[in-house]
């Protein structure tokens, strides 16, 4: 899911990855609990037309030295499918990822894991997806491929349901997916392989979005309290470091257009345990 909007990036350098012949699941090393007491970063703010939450910027990323990596956690939303009493579709999707701002620049990749809460016609519908841009989404409690046979037919998702998820680039190219839901008891790993130099990302994402399909913004349906974020944590150098903490972080807010005007609040990110942030919805 590509954002679109108005943020812009200057130039990235770009590391080669090189082949290796086994790929491991999880990336040794990765410990999903801040290891020092960081100061928190100063955060600059930026709308777009589509992606509500944070990113933050890797410095010098070399993936093939230590892994680098995003974690959290999200309640799925519940959505109202009637606007003004009538039926309307449109979704409001979750998902962590790396590499989003990178995609920006044609080539460069985006690896993202998430929910979704869809209105179809007046009807809500919920599912669970991996995306590799841009190649469309996978749902991956409906669809099977070669990487994520294990989660097939075993991972339905409802309004309430605790998730949580990963994306870890564990170097030369590998990237490890996962996906848990804790309150139906599942999990979903999926394996991802890009040894392209445009893979290596520069960012790390905790977003909530509001998606764009064949080139049209869609209706941004009512999702009731908001999205929570919790326990947010990123890796790089060893070091694991909470959202908060110890990075360039970006606050995004979804407008209308050229007009200004919010279709979300995104609060500012916080150092409480354990809600990170939250996004709020405004209107359509």
């Amino acid at each position: 899911m590509v954002l679109g909007g108005r943020m812009s990036k200057g130039s990235l350098r770009r590391i080669l990855l090189s082949a290796v012949a086994s790929v491991a699941l999880v990336a040794p090393g990765v410990a999903w609990a801040p290891t020092t007491a960081q100061a928190q970063t100063t955060i600059a703010y930026d709308t777009n037309n589509q992606w509500a939450g944070y990113f933050i910027d890797y410095v010098n990323p070399d993936p093939n030295t230590d892994p680098l990596g995003a974690n959290g956690a999200w309640i799925v939303p519940r959505v109202t499918c009637t606007e003004n009493g009538k039926a309307i579709s449109g979704e409001v999707a979750a998902w962590i990822g790396l590499g989003g701002v990178d995609a920006l620049f044609p080539g460069n990749a985006l690896e993202q894991i998430g929910t979704d809460s869809q209105c179809i016609n007046g009807q809500a519908t919920y599912w669970a997806w991996y995306e590799f841009p841009p190649a469309p989404a996978v749902h991956i409690n409906t669809q099977v491929s070669h990487n994520d046979g294990n989660c097939k037919g075993r991972t339905p998702i409802s309004p309430g349901d605790n998730m949580r998820a990963d994306v870890v680039d564990q170097g030369f190219g590998q990237f490890a997916l996962q996906l848990w839901d804790y309150t139906k008891n599942w999990y979903c790993p999926v394996l991802w392989i890009n040894q392209a130099s445009s893979a290596v990302p520069h960012t790390a994402e905790w977003i909530v979005e509001n998606r764009v399909v064949n080139n049209r913004q869609q209706t941004w349906p009512d999702f009731k309290n908001g999205v929570a974020f919790l326990d947010c944590i990123w890796v790089q150098d060893t070091k694991t470091s909470s959202l908060y903490a110890g990075a360039s972080l970006t606050n995004l807010t979804i407008d209308i257009g050229n007009t200004s005007v919010p279709k979300d609040e995104t609060s500012t990110v916080t150092a409480d345990v354990p809600i990170a942030f939250f996004v709020r919805w405004l209107h359509s």
